[in-house]
């Protein structure tokens, strides 16, 4: 097979046998074959059936976060990211965008981009998603004019091809056209980007104005993206709900279905499994606030319901994620500097890891009590708060590291405190 890079083969040319097999071996692999994996299909010049190997690793890959190149239908589909499901889980009609629509719709793109193509291509070469200056030069020129590209053409030949319906490319173009139009906006929102003539609040009206101004189909994608990206979830819905909006019932209907596609989005399963715990908090976290900011003016008592059995699932996922986090990114690591010699270089490293562990679960327990059940997170930070204590018969620590893990856990007065009984019982 060739080496990764933009002229790798296509998924056409690759062995259906071969590929069976290493799609197979891929949960047993390594962090460094995954890895190799990854470049591999990331080299490929159409990705195609080959990026379903990767599905069923994408918690894994959520943990070792391996640099992704820039590639032109990563960077077009950035602004519908929050909405991109597996072809198996998308339902026609939703609010919703099935992974394999991406190939076809870049195609249209692409074939009709003109002299802008080779400038993209230009810039977005040999760079990853890390690097936002590349995206945003990029995606000023490719995100308004992929928009106008999209609204006028035709159902592709390759659309049956990717398994879609074609009944269904109009609804999901016009998911990707309204997202694009309106991309480079909310990008802004976002970031907090403003004139010198703007501020936050006035810079919504006037996206939620455009919105509005468009009709019910742009009201309801633009106020479900603003839902899910931005922070200042409790003023967007605010403006959705403003009177001078609500008068339009169509609009209005709108605004409650982009509610109920939030919720949808909320209820799919979140990559929890060997996701770092500082994503998987900052997940739970923004998944709570918005839940919060529903029901935060009232809501009727099926949608109050809903929003429950969601809270429900939720706090079993903090939970749970506390748990995992606390055995796994801090117990487990404490104990192999307990259990043999390291050299000091790779004992502060590992120490440095599992103070920034401990910071994540913090968070989970803020999360927590942002659901207004707190005292299972605090029983397991005070669980593993007394674990750490345990091993200061040990002596394979300074009592300041270990007071200061119990701290991170559970607050000063409890590290102090076991700082305070170590140097006693040093002086005895």
């Amino acid at each position: 097979m060739n080496a990764p890079g933009n002229g790798g083969p296509s998924p056409a040319l690759i062995n259906p046998r071969f590929l069976k097999t290493l799609g197979q071996d891929l949960g047993g692999a390594s962090d460094c074959q995954l890895q190799q994996v990854v470049a591999m299909v990331d080299g490929l010049a159409e990705r195609g059936s080959v990026d379903a190997l990767l599905a069923p690793l994408r918690p894994r890959l959520a943990q070792l976060r391996p640099a992704r190149p820039l590639r032109l239908p990563r960077l077009l589909f950035l602004p519908l990211d929050p909405l991109i499901v597996p072809p198996q889980a998308w339902v026609p009609g939703t609010t919703a965008l099935p992974r394999t629509a991406i190939l076809p719709l870049t195609h249209i793109v692409k074939a009709n981009l003109g002299a802008n193509l080779v400038t993209i291509e230009t810039i977005i070469a040999g760079r990853c998603m890390a690097d936002q200056d590349a995206i945003g030069t990029a995606a000023a020129l490719l995100w308004p004019r992929a928009a106008e590209i999209l609204a006028a053409a035709p159902c592709p030949a390759d659309w049956a091809q990717a398994g879609l319906p074609e009944t269904a490319y109009a609804s999901i173009t016009e998911l990707a056209v309204i997202a694009l139009r309106h991309a480079m906006a909310i990008e802004a929102l976002e970031q907090g980007i403003f004139s010198e003539r703007e501020n936050a609040a006035g810079a919504l009206n006037m996206m939620l104005d455009r919105a509005q101004a468009e009709g019910p189909a742009a009201w309801r994608m633009i106020c479900l993206l603003l839902l899910l990206r931005l922070r200042q979830k409790r003023d967007v819905l605010r403006g959705m709900t403003a009177s001078v909006r609500q008068r339009d019932p169509a609009i209005r209907v709108a605004g409650d279905q982009a509610i109920e596609a939030a919720l949808d989005h909320l209820e799919r399963p979140g990559p929890n499994s060997g996701q770092d715990v500082a994503d998987t908090a900052m997940r739970l976290r923004h998944v709570v606030t918005l839940l919060n900011s529903i029901v935060a003016d009232g809501v009727g008592p099926v949608r109050a319901r809903r929003v429950a059995d969601i809270r429900a699932k939720v706090d079993a996922a903090c939970q749970s994620q506390m748990q995992t986090g606390l055995t796994a990114q801090v117990l487990t690591p404490l104990a192999s500097i307990t259990a043999a010699p390291m050299d000091e270089a790779a004992a502060t490293l590992c120490l440095d890891g599992i103070e920034q562990a401990a910071r994540s679960l913090r968070t989970l327990e803020t999360t927590g009590q942002m659901l207004g059940n707190a005292a299972p997170y605090a029983a397991l930070l005070r669980n593993a708060a007394d674990q750490i204590h345990a091993t200061a018969a040990g002596g394979a620590l300074e009592p300041s590291d270990q007071a200061r893990l119990v701290e991170l856990l559970v607050g000063p007065e409890a590290g102090l405190a076991m700082l305070a009984q170590a140097r006693g019982q040093q002086a005895a």
